[in-house]
């Protein structure tokens, strides 16, 4: 009888024991794709704000021979953690959720704005030398034009990156105009906050097309 009671107690104390295992390692992973979630959002900030300065001199500048770039947003390992995170206690807030659909979005629409960009530099560096001044002008404006666009994606996405990371969980959408986005992503970029200039991109009164 002895013995069957402390059999008992065993296996009553050893299924407790796993079950307190299991339950903390899938606490464990929660807390690091939670985490992977946050830094992914750190790393996202990270590489559009360190584009702000070359775009903004690409924009502001004369015809060049060389011009800096925006790389492509890569959202699959988002969207994984996504998924993991749906089916745990942790699973981000509805306005988080939004903002990664959002960052899907713009994910889609960059690749063609930077191919359109690209192109037309393309044109630009394929240009007889002997080109008119009326040609040099409407490459000048088109280029410009391009990258202005660039920079509106980028300072939208530094923005709401730089929020979801202060706020986390408690992130909300808000509705501040582009030169405060502007604003923030210089800030965030480390660069000189020029609202003349920021105002001739977010106008729309460039002399370019697409």
């Amino acid at each position: 009888m002895v013995n069957m009671i402390i059999g008992l107690l065993c296996a009553l104390a050893g299924g407790y024991m796993g079950h307190y295992f299991t339950v903390k390692m899938f606490n464990d992973r929660v807390k690091a794709q939670n985490k992977a979630l946050y830094d992914e959002f750190e790393i996202i900030k990270d590489m559009f704000a360190s584009h702000i300065k070359g775009l903004l001199d690409d924009f502001d500048s004369n015809l060049k021979s060389k011009y800096s770039g925006l790389r492509k947003l890569d959202m699959s390992f988002v969207n994984s953690l996504l998924l993991e995170l749906a089916a745990s206690k942790d699973i981000p807030s509805k306005e988080v959720r939004l903002l990664i659909k959002n960052l899907n979005q713009v994910s889609a629409n960059l690749s063609e704005k930077i191919y359109s960009r690209e192109s037309k530099i393309e044109e630009w560096f394929n240009a007889p030398l002997n080109i008119e001044p009326k040609d040099r002008f409407a490459f000048k404006s088109s280029i410009q034009f391009h990258t202005g666009g660039l920079l509106l994606v980028a300072i939208d996405v530094i923005y709401h990156t730089s929020k979801v990371l202060r706020d986390r969980n408690h992130f909300q959408f808000n509705s501040p105009s582009h030169i405060e986005f502007a604003e923030v992503a210089c800030k965030v970029s480390g660069i000189y906050f020029d609202k003349q200039v920021w105002e001739r991109i977010v106008s729309g009164s460039l002399l370019g097309t697409k």
